[in-house]
């Protein structure tokens, strides 16, 4: 989720950075203040709680993509700027392409024992056919042992009495 959220702001913050006018008294002019949102701008395009926003806005500082302004003493409000590295990851999709590969992984992780549980139950279950089988064929072959002694018995016995 957290790649996913990243590109959304790179989105907003990408759209905004392509609007970035700003009312500065002389008329509309874009300057970076326009084309920068507050985290509460943010949280009321994405519906992320504010405080995701600050620690994702805060990784995404760290990567280069984000530059912050400061703007209130209470240090509540803060005001993100989009880089052109942040630009460059936005049309590359790089957390997409980021969140992708996770989804990907999560999905081996879970296919993986899967498969290789059932495989050992397709084994235990052939197994045990395996050896009912065995167990058959071994009462056959002792019935026909006994059979061929007893014949033989007999055949000993007949020759025995005619001498």
């Amino acid at each position: 989720m957290t790649n996913k959220s990243k590109h959304l702001i790179l989105e907003i913050l990408y759209r905004e950075f392509e609007k970035g006018t700003e009312n500065t008294g002389h008329g509309l002019t874009v300057t970076d203040l326009g084309r920068s949102l507050t985290n509460i701008e943010i949280h009321a395009k994405t519906n992320l709680k504010i405080k995701d926003i600050d620690r994702l806005c805060t990784v995404l500082i760290e990567n280069g993509h984000l530059k912050l302004f400061k703007e209130d003493t209470d240090n509540k409000a803060h005001r993100y700027l989009i880089t052109p590295q942040g630009q460059k990851a936005y049309l590359d999709r790089h957390y997409i392409t980021e969140y992708n590969k996770e989804n990907r992984l999560k999905w081996f992780q879970i296919i993986m024992p899967t498969v290789t549980i059932l495989t050992f139950l397709l084994t235990l279950q052939k197994h045990c056919a395996q050896e009912v089988r065995i167990k058959k064929l071994e009462t056959e072959l002792q019935y026909l042992d006994n059979e061929l002694r007893l014949q033989n018995e007999a055949l000993n016995r007949d020759s025995s009495s005619r001498r």
